[in-house]
């Protein structure tokens, strides 16, 4: 069925064996029965390419250490390459399933070899990748697909999907002071027609969490990679700079807004470091200045060239907005964001940062 009897095993065996178990990805099916991958190992083991193999490739496949490999050859196979003699300590290692036997008992763990047990860290191993948090928030329903049922489907505890399902929902119902949406940009917003607007409004608290929608643009799903990428690696190495950025992010984004505001000149160095610690080069920071025009201010230009002394940038990387009077700082505000080639905001680096946050309020790394 599905091409499963083909006679040389590719990517799509994976689909269709994802399939056939009703995974939502082949990640899971991967991270639940890896032993699938054996019948593709044996397959590849056995190419004309075997003896580009190295040494080091050998031991790591097999889990046989490179002294045994040396020591069996020298003793007992001297005419054998290394790949072969792997192979052979392997076939013996198998044990010939007895007639008697009628039931399997699988309470040993597989002896992996070290290098392919290594984690960066134990909280990474808890946490599925995003398109799986996202898929778990997209099609959740309270009645059916539940915290049970899909912990059923990934195999992760039915208290962390819970978890991660209650932070989505805090996430997608923040509002600012004016009563802007923060993160999603509901079906209500801007409706004039009060009745119509309270009914919708009604409809959605009581439907399942929704999800900032996924990047769909070539820029926006590499911004999307590359953050979640270091945001992983840095969320525990640099556990202070992550979790300052996510809540400065989580506090101060609003969805009808591409950049977000600065509330000082130290948020605003702040923030432009954590972009760039992320890997992205300060030449794609865009900000937007509202400037001061109460009496005795700056002139405009002379505020943007203040902020791009003080934060580094060129002038030509601030615009200007409408001015504000009276209120606020003597230089103006500032709105920063992270801008592709076609001079729009990355729409791929806020959408990591929002789904970092979900794992980090679950994990009560941040608090809103």
């Amino acid at each position: 069925m599905f091409g499963l009897n083909h006679r040389q095993p590719s990517r799509k065996h994976l689909y269709q064996v994802s399939v056939l178990l009703g995974h939502a990805s082949p990640e899971i099916t991967l991270k639940n029965y890896i032993h699938l991958c054996d019948y593709l190992l044996r397959y590849f083991l056995n190419q004309v390419h075997d003896p580009e193999l190295s040494i080091d490739d050998i031991t790591v496949i097999s889990g046989v250490g490179r002294e045994a490999l040396y020591k069996q050859r020298q003793r007992n196979y001297p005419d054998w390459p290394i790949l072969q003699i792997a192979k052979h300590q392997l076939r013996n290692r198998v044990i010939p399933i007895q007639p008697t036997v009628t039931q399997i008992k699988q309470n040993s763990p597989i002896e992996w070899p070290e290098s392919l047990q290594q984690w960066s860290s134990q909280q990474q191993r808890d946490e599925p990748s995003i398109a799986v948090l996202h898929q778990l928030i997209e099609h959740y329903d309270s009645d059916h697909k539940n915290a049970y049922y899909w912990s059923e489907k990934t195999g992760y505890p039915e208290h962390a999907i819970q978890a991660w399902l209650d932070a989505a929902l805090k996430l997608s119902h923040m509002k600012t002071g004016k009563g802007a949406p923060r993160h999603i940009r509901p079906q209500w917003w801007g409706l004039a027609n009060a009745d119509q607007k309270n009914a919708i409004q009604t409809r959605e608290y009581r439907q399942p969490p929704r999800c900032m929608p996924k990047p769909h643009n070539h820029q926006d799903r590499q911004d999307a990679q590359q953050a979640l990428q270091n945001l992983q690696q840095f969320r525990y190495s640099y556990p202070e700079t992550v979790q300052w950025g996510i809540q400065y992010y989580v506090a101060n984004s609003i969805a009808s807004h591409s950049h977000l505001r600065m509330k000082t000149e130290e948020d605003a160095q702040r923030y432009k470091a954590f972009i760039q610690a992320l890997g992205f080069p300060s030449k794609r920071i865009h900000c937007q200045l509202k400037p001061q025009h109460r009496p005795g201010s700056p002139s405009p230009e002379e505020q943007v060239k203040y902020w791009a002394k003080a934060l580094s940038l060129h002038p030509q990387q601030i615009s200007l907005r409408s001015s504000i009077e009276k209120r606020g700082a003597d230089v103006g505000t500032l709105r920063m964001a992270l801008i592709n080639e076609d001079g729009n905001a990355s729409y791929g680096f806020r959408y990591s940062l929002y789904m970092m946050a979900i794992f980090m309020l679950a994990a009560g790394e941040i608090a809103i």
